[in-house]
């Protein structure tokens, strides 16, 4: 009489059967089971890794063993170049200004070398000259970066000393108008698609 096991009837009197083919070979199993660490593991057995292959098996990672660097935590940090780490400061001559800056003198005095190297070095040789040769020095424009507006004044060289200055307008479009004082620092420079100076405040000195 058949017999109900585990949902499955069974005939004592028929021959037992034979278990399915994947349970047949033990060593099947167990080879099976261990190409299948070796692929967990980050090997790939043979026929698809042999000595032939270009492939080696230090070449060779699972998709979980992703190589990652200890110091960036596994992420692409680029590497720039010290040009672009660089500021680039538009501000090509700085000053922070004097008590004769801002007083009585009206003027506002730069060195010779500053004005050679970034102002004078970027005129056409026929401006530099009439400009070297005029006692009374020329108007230029400057742009007053800060309230984008343009003023002029007088830019001359003094013979006795060699230094530059703007002089005229400087006191009321510049010192007066923007409140400057001794110790406030400013920055110049030339704009040659402008053909003129541009002007800004870098810092305020304090105010009491």
């Amino acid at each position: 009489m058949p017999i109900l096991i585990f949902g499955v009837w069974l005939d004592p009197s028929s021959p037992p059967t034979p278990p399915p083919p994947f349970l047949r070979n033990v060593n099947l199993l167990q080879s099976n089971a261990m190409d299948n660490n070796k692929h967990r593991d980050g090997q790939i057995p043979p026929p698809f890794l042999d000595n032939s292959s270009p492939l080696t098996q230090e070449s060779v990672h699972a998709p979980d063993q992703e190589q990652h660097d200890e110091s960036t935590f596994g992420l692409l940090v680029p590497v720039l170049e010290p040009a672009v780490l660089a500021y680039n400061d538009p501000w090509s001559i700085k000053k922070t200004l004097t008590k004769s800056d801002v007083n009585n003198l009206c003027r506002l005095m730069l060195t010779k070398t500053a004005v050679q190297e970034h102002i004078l070095g970027k005129w056409d040789e026929e401006r530099r000259r009439v400009f070297m040769e005029t006692e009374q020095g020329v108007r230029v424009n400057v742009w007053d970066a800060d309230s984008a507006t343009v003023h002029q004044v007088a830019f001359k060289r003094w013979k006795s000393s060699g230094s530059f200055v703007f002089t005229n307008n400087w006191v009321t479009q510049f010192v007066k108008r923007r409140g400057l004082k001794e110790g406030d620092k400013i920055g110049l420079r030339w704009d040659s698609e402008e053909s003129r100076f541009c002007f800004c405040v870098l810092s305020w000195a304090p105010r009491c």
